[in-house]
């Protein structure tokens, strides 16, 4: 036989012999209970294995804040560059670089009730102003002598139609007298001639009373010329009136074109002097005692003579990237530090903004004002601005990872019951590391985070920390 077939059956027979003595044993039944047994213990381990283990957080209430550092720079409140309106010599310099000087007063607004009332920084020689000026108040007072003589012109004419109309009364009172007199010897006529008629005088008084009724006639004619003639002169006189009053408004007019010219002109005198006009301080001076300064009226090539600045207020500026312009409000809180300040933070707050970016950095312009002024913080020191741009407090809080959205908005897995349900929710910031809720949590809550596994609403789960 075969050496590998006599050994397969020699294992054959050993087995058969084993089998046969476990069933006079008895064990065979025991080996098959056992594997039956076996079967429900398994199928309860695969039924639990099939429940997913989803790692959970609590939703916490905190402040949160959403913050930017920003480097930025001082500068003055104001600045400005003083030129001189007038061409001239600077004969004299009264104020240098760091002086402290006083603009003009003002009022309780803040408003500036004496113009040119400041500090006299420089005065300029300018010669030819003074003659000018002179020209000018000659000029005013032979205007005002013209007037002088206009009004006594326009006193004359009313002096003269006052007197025509005196005549033409005049004349209207002998024609009223004469008309009576007319009347009377009418009458006086009409009676004489009856009684010549029924010859009880003789006709010689009809000749006399048709005489002086005649005179009478001839009398009221005159009169009616009279008043012709005083009501022509009286028309004269109201229009020499007429001129009269129309050159003395013309005079009065040159009287005010002259002191109007003559104020022109001592005003242009008056920018002789170089005044503050506010209260600061010198930070640059540009021509010495002797320069010709020219006007920078319509003259690019003019140059200032000072710079002044306010320094007793400040603006620090800061330019604020696009993506958190959006988070901007005016009085939003920020902290200064400065190597100018060592050891120390100013509170600040926004003053201003720009309502838009610049076209090329994109950037917005802020402005910020210290809460309290510390004259170290002087124009042009560099500073870091820590901005808060929004702050809420007590606001419930979930890890980025918590968060799901669909179709239907955003939402969070809330675990309850060993079961995970579906909570829509309204964020309120996100800042990459945190997320603020607004609506649809409360705080104290547990919810899902990371999961490889979809999950679904209602859907059971293990939660692991």
């Amino acid at each position: 036989m075969n050496p590998r077939r006599r050994l397969l059956s020699i294992r054959y027979r050993r087995r058969q012999a084993l089998f046969l003595g476990l069933i006079g044993l008895g064990l065979l039944p025991a080996l098959g209970c056992s594997r039956t047994a076996a079967k429900p213990a398994a199928a309860d381990g695969a039924a639990a294995s099939a429940i997913p283990k989803v790692p959970t957080a609590t939703v916490q209430r905190q402040v949160v804040k959403r913050t930017i550092d920003l480097p930025g720079s001082v500068e003055a409140y104001e600045t400005a560059d003083l030129y001189a309106k007038v061409g001239g010599y600077l004969k004299e310099i009264r104020a240098d670089i760091g002086d402290q000087v006083k603009g003009p007063p003002r009022d309780e607004d803040g408003k500036i009730s004496e113009p040119n009332k400041g500090d006299v920084l420089a005065r300029l020689w300018v010669p030819e102003m003074k003659k000018l000026v002179a020209q000018k108040e000659a000029q005013l007072e032979q205007a005002k002598a013209e007037y002088k003589q206009a009004e006594a012109a326009k006193r004359q004419a009313q002096a003269d139609a006052d007197s025509a109309q005196a005549l033409v009364d005049q004349a209207e009172t002998e024609k009223a007298e004469q008309q009576a007199n007319l009347f009377y010897r009418q009458r006086a006529f009409e009676r004489i001639k009856q009684l010549v008629e029924a010859k009880s005088t003789v006709p010689e008084r009809l000749d006399e009373a048709r005489f002086q009724l005649d005179m009478a006639r001839a009398a009221v004619q005159t009169a009616e010329a009279k008043i012709r003639t005083a009501s022509a002169n009286l028309a004269a006189a109201k229009a020499k009136k007429a001129k009269a009053d129309a050159d003395a408004r013309s005079a009065l007019a040159r009287v005010k074109v002259a002191e109007a010219a003559l104020d022109y002109t001592r005003t242009l005198a008056d920018y002789a002097l170089i005044t503050a006009p506010f209260d600061g301080v010198i930070v640059k001076r540009w021509l010495h005692s002797g320069a010709f300064v020219q006007p920078a009226e319509g003259n690019s090539a003019a140059r200032p003579i000072f710079t002044i600045a306010r320094t007793d207020r400040v603006r620090i500026v800061v330019a604020l990237p696009m993506t958190e312009a959006h988070w901007l409000d005016a009085d939003d809180r920020a902290v200064v530090r400065s190597q100018a300040l060592p050891g120390k933070q100013l509170a600040a707050h926004v003053a201003r903004f720009a309502a838009a970016f610049h076209e090329k950095s994109r950037m917005m312009r802020v402005e910020l004002e210290p809460d309290q002024h510390d004259s170290r913080l002087r124009p042009g020191t560099y500073v870091y601005v820590h901005l808060t741009l929004a702050e809420h407090d007590n606001v419930p809080v979930i890890p980025p990872s918590a968060l799901r959205t669909d179709a239907e908005g955003k939402f969070v897995f809330v675990v309850r019951d060993g079961s995970c349900r579906r909570q829509p929710v309204e964020t309120l910031y996100e800042d990459g590391e945190k997320i603020a809720i607004a609506s649809g949590l409360q705080g104290g809550e547990e919810i899902v985070t990371a999961t490889s596994s979809p999950l679904q609403d209602g859907q059971k789960v293990l939660t692991a920390r």
